[in-house]
């Protein structure tokens, strides 16, 4: 049997001879003060950064204080391009620079928000030319159909994107739950390649169900699932079927394999009419 002990450190005593002095990493050491030359020594390791600052802000200042008493330059003409059809080139002239706008301290980005708030306004470039002109380029909204979400009646334009302007158009009729635009106009696109004419309608549920219709007011119900094969199949079988080139029937297409044709309210309403005059003549 081995038995192992640490050796005894000697003991040590403090000076003079009193309590033993502290050892381990608790320990604390008195140093001695620091003397002049440490401090200077301190202060020297600092004084580039310090002075660093103090340069950077002698120059801001100085920046600052000579744009200030820089002699106004007014803006004396602004120039305004793009293929304006619907925006007002005046209402840009008038709303676009505060009076009495210095070229030099115009705030291009302001200038730019406040054009872009315009009607019918898409995007605008705003840049100085010199030596007091100011040049503008607009870009407008190119209008593909009326937009309708909810209870509201926008206008989607040919990006997809939806805005806002008063109008007169007759436009196709796209409608869909928010944020769905882009994706109606893909199909409204689809529909037109499949069928040869441009859809009058093109509604997509919030359930997400397809429907279209047409300009002589036939109404063809697509469903969810396989729109572009039941689009494929109404127009092979409309050629074939003469009840279908009349106008004003609601076709449903959500069958596997056939389809189902009605007349809608409005053309019995029609039917109707016609009838009855045809009985007081």
């Amino acid at each position: 049997m081995i038995i192992w002990t640490p050796k005894q450190s000697p003991k040590r005593t403090g000076r003079g001879g009193g309590k033993p002095e502290p050892r381990g990493p608790m320990a604390t050491r008195r140093g001695a003060p620091k003397s002049d030359a440490n401090i200077r020594t301190t202060l020297m390791k600092f004084a580039p950064a310090l002075a660093g600052v103090v340069i950077g802000l002698g120059v801001i200042a100085g920046a600052w204080v000579g744009l200030r008493h820089l002699p106004r330059l007014p803006v004396t003409e602004l120039a305004v391009y793009g293929k304006l059809e619907r925006v007002d080139a005046e209402a840009v002239r008038l709303n676009a620079l505060p009076d009495g706008a210095d070229v030099l301290m115009l705030d291009l980005a302001q200038v730019r928000e406040r054009v872009k708030a315009l009607p019918w306004v898409r995007d605008v470039e705003v840049r100085r030319s010199p030596p007091a002109r100011i040049e503008i380029t607009i870009e407008e909204h190119q209008p593909l159909a009326i937009w309708r979400e909810q209870d509201r009646t926008l206008l989607v334009n040919t990006k997809s994107e939806i805005f806002t302007a008063d109008h007169d158009l007759k436009l196709p009729v796209m409608a869909g739950p928010a944020g769905t635009a882009s994706l109606v106009v893909a199909e409204a696109a689809r529909v037109a390649s499949v069928l040869g004419e441009i859809p009058a309608e093109v509604h997509l549920s919030d359930r997400r169900a397809w429907s279209v219709k047409l300009a002589d007011n036939t109404r063809i119900e697509l469903g969810r699932e396989e729109t572009l094969a039941r689009l494929e199949r109404f127009a092979r079988v409309r050629q074939d079927i003469t009840m279908l080139k009349q106008p004003g029937l609601r076709v449903d297409l959500r069958y596997p394999s056939g389809l189902a044709i009605q007349k809608t309210p409005e053309i019995l309403q029609y039917e109707k009419e016609q009838a009855s005059r045809k009985k007081k003549a």
